[in-house]
């Protein structure tokens, strides 16, 4: 009789370190995989962020050059009726 109470806790006891193991691997898994979920969105935000910038610069040479062609035409205009 004492080797089947011995027999039944050595199992529970087997059991129970498995099903903490398997538990700690699906926390630990849980944690790589917020951390790589993490880690893509802020190379994502890092990406949107240097587009935005990229966009930014462009209109404002966009901006500047209209602004050069402009005066460059009034300055004709002027020339051409002061003529």
């Amino acid at each position: 009789m004492k080797s089947d109470v011995t027999t039944a806790l050595d199992n529970f006891v087997v059991h129970q370190k498995q099903v903490k193991e398997q538990v700690q691997e699906k926390v630990d898994s849980a944690a790589e995989n917020r951390a790589k979920k993490l880690q893509e969105l802020r190379q994502k935000l890092k990406a949107k962020e240097e587009h935005a910038a990229m966009v930014r610069q462009r209109k404002k040479l966009a901006m500047a050059n209209k602004e050069n062609t402009d005066n460059s035409e009034e300055t004709s205009q002027q020339q051409t009726t002061e003529s």
